[in-house]
């Protein structure tokens, strides 16, 4: 998919997870917002460090047409739960280094999600899976496209235009939607607005 599509299709999921899972308060869900807009920057990522992996070794230049698997692998995301889980937090953070760590993981998870919805895949062996061109262009890395070992679930085109409007379109409408639910909420309850005031108030001050 493309990268804007996995931008807004990592927002939806972050915020959809927050309510439906994490069950967060209003205050959390105001600060929640404004981060998923942020981390998901983290979803746009994997594609554009593959113009690093992805290179022709002799011409030094990026395929821009594969899939590596140190960004793409799906035990990439293991490691760095792992990873993450190792690191020693005091008791008085925890609770913000979990939620970063939470969106991280959420939004680096639903570019792979939507990578396997992919007729390409993302791969699950060492070399990187490639994307089928079309053979009567003059490409200089792997004349010919070779089956990868991949993992995908479904056979949506990365380039639809379709496939990509359409699931821009629904992530927008979960954002708007959550968007109008935060705001009945604090209209019913703004007390929940001068809490996050004082909050904010304590760390300023």
């Amino acid at each position: 998919m493309r990268n804007l599509t996995h931008y807004y299709f990592s927002i939806a999921v972050i915020l959809i997870e927050g309510i439906f899972i994490s069950q967060v308060s209003v205050v959390e869900q105001i600060i929640l917002l404004p981060l998923a807009f942020f981390v998901s920057l983290v979803a746009i990522a994997p594609n554009k460090l593959d113009k690093f992996f992805c290179l022709d070794r002799k011409t030094k230049t990026c395929t821009e047409r594969c899939r590596h698997p140190i960004t793409h692998h799906p035990a990439a995301f293991f490691v760095l739960v792992a990873l993450l889980s190792y690191i020693t937090i005091g008791t008085s953070y925890y609770g913000l280094y979990f939620l970063l760590t939470k969106t991280f993981l959420l939004s680096y998870g639903s570019h792979l999600l939507l990578d396997m919805l992919n007729s390409e895949g993302i791969p699950i062996g060492t070399i990187p899976t490639l994307f089928c061109q079309d053979q009567t262009k003059n490409y200089r890395f792997n004349d010919t496209t070779k089956p990868r070992r991949r993992l995908n679930i479904m056979n949506f085109s990365r380039e639809s235009f379709e496939a990509n409007r359409r699931t821009g379109l629904i992530c927008k409408i979960i954002i708007g939607l959550y968007c109008f639910q935060l705001v009945y909420e604090l209209w019913h309850d703004p007390s929940e607005i001068m809490f996050l005031w004082n909050i904010l108030n304590e760390f300023t001050n």
